[in-house]
């Protein structure tokens, strides 16, 4: 599919389309990939109406496509992938990992990885754990929930190295009802 093309396929999913011209190259193998997914997962409890893609132009010249998929009922569950040049932030939970091209390969682009993380994101196969030190967020981790709880990556800011006080930990997922 071609999403300049077949804008159909995307309007299936996304509620609000407003895809640049000309679309850039990367953000549609992206958006090419993830139309299939949304095909292959059919999450029941994403908002197309209110899922969108969007365009801006930066001030240094290049161009960020910005695709949202909407939780129907958690306004926090929002999954945002930006898309700009040779590289992606997927964001979600109030955490993000960063997508380039040394994360890919010859036989799987680092297109293809964004893809795989927006996947296990709304497979619930990501958790969110975040630490606090009294109302200080003093860490995150992502952890790979069902392969073998792996740390994906971690953020721990200068406090958090400090051995101060007691911590509490949250731990989130996100549940869009995919089929397994």
């Amino acid at each position: 599919m071609s999403v300049e093309g077949d804008a159909g396929e995307v309007r299936r999913w996304f509620g609000s389309v407003a895809l640049p011209s000309p679309m850039p190259t990367e953000a549609e193998a992206i958006l090419d990939e993830l139309v299939a997914l949304l095909d292959l997962l059919d999450p029941q409890l994403m908002d197309r109406d209110h899922s969108s893609i969007s365009a801006r132009d930066r001030a240094r010249g290049d161009r960020i496509v910005t695709l949202q998929i909407k939780h129907v009922s958690d306004p926090s569950a929002t999954v945002c992938v930006d898309v700009s040049g040779a590289g992606a932030v997927v964001g979600w939970l109030g955490t993000h990992e960063h997508v380039d091209a040394t994360d890919g390969d010859a036989s799987r682009p680092w297109t293809s990885v964004v893809v795989d993380v927006v996947a296990a994101v709304l497979r619930g196969e990501y958790e969110v754990e975040r630490v606090h030190r009294g109302r200080r967020l003093i860490r995150t981790r992502v952890r790979d929930a069902v392969r073998d709880g792996s740390v994906v990556s971690e953020t721990v800011s200068l406090p958090g190295w400090l051995p101060l006080g007691r911590s509490s930990t949250q731990v989130q997922r996100i549940d869009f009802g995919v089929r397994r």
